[in-house]
């Protein structure tokens, strides 16, 4: 029996052996696929940091609580959550290689940027109770 999925792009239906096969003709390198693959990556990170947002807070507020006897432990707190984080990222995408390298880079870069966002929002500090 043959399981069916629309494709929202072209509104046709394919079967999931074709979308298996339409996968592996990706992973052909030619310069075209090379494009698609770039863009592939280039769109795939920004799509899972997105996701990683709501994430992100909570392995924070875990931290915080992990870390909480433990003074001036921010970097120590920070650390855990992107160690969290790397470890859902290679879960989830399946990269190797090159690919896994060049991807991390940025989600990492952007992973760390929100934390400090965040860090200023959820646990500010009060200069006048030292």
């Amino acid at each position: 029996m043959k399981r069916w999925k629309i494709n929202n792009a072209t509104d046709n239906l394919h079967t999931v052996d074709d979308l298996a096969s339409m996968v592996e003709m990706e992973r052909e390198t030619t310069p075209q696929t090379e494009t698609f693959n770039r863009r592939r990556i280039d769109m795939q990170w920004l799509m899972i940091v997105l996701r990683l947002i709501p994430s992100i807070s909570k392995l924070m507020k875990i931290a915080e609580k992990l870390f909480d006897s433990i003074p001036d432990s921010g970097e120590q707190k920070k650390g855990y959550v992107l160690a969290a984080i790397k470890a859902i990222v290679e879960g989830i995408t399946g990269f190797t290689g090159d690919e896994w390298d060049e991807i991390w880079g940025k989600i990492y870069e952007a992973v760390d940027t929100l934390i400090d966002i965040f860090a200023v929002f959820l646990f500010p500090h009060d200069e006048d109770a030292k």
